[in-house]
């Protein structure tokens, strides 16, 4: 049986944040009896301000990119003013589409999101 968009989600997420420090930031479940509810993560952005990062569901994952809310919101292009990420094109294609095909597409997210925009 497949596997519906949400459980690969929960997973995802659930995967994400069972190994505090694995990654290039620690993630926790923002519910967690609820993985889908997502995750967050947070590190001292470029500006020396606390970055709070929160990776939602967004329907139809993994094809479609997940919800990403950084507060307070990220000083960049890549971001609107309400710091919601924008996935732009890069090279004609989404950036997304270097992700969705991963094995888990958000750690590679997390990862990059938390190298590009921390103080170190």
């Amino acid at each position: 049986m497949q596997q519906t968009s949400k459980q690969i989600f929960a997973s995802h997420i659930y995967d994400l944040t069972v190994r505090p420090g694995y990654y290039r930031s620690t993630w926790k479940l923002i519910n967690k009896k609820i993985p889908l509810k997502g995750a967050f993560g947070h590190f001292m952005g470029k500006d020396f301000r606390v970055i709070v990062i929160k990776i939602l569901f967004n329907s139809k994952y993994p094809e479609n990119p997940p919800k990403i809310i950084s507060t307070p919101p990220i000083r960049d292009v890549c971001w609107d003013n309400k710091g919601v990420l924008h996935w732009a094109r890069y090279g004609g294609e989404f950036v997304w589409s270097k992700y969705k095909d991963h094995s888990n597409p958000l750690i590679y997210v997390a990862d990059e999101i938390t190298e590009k925009y921390k103080t170190m």
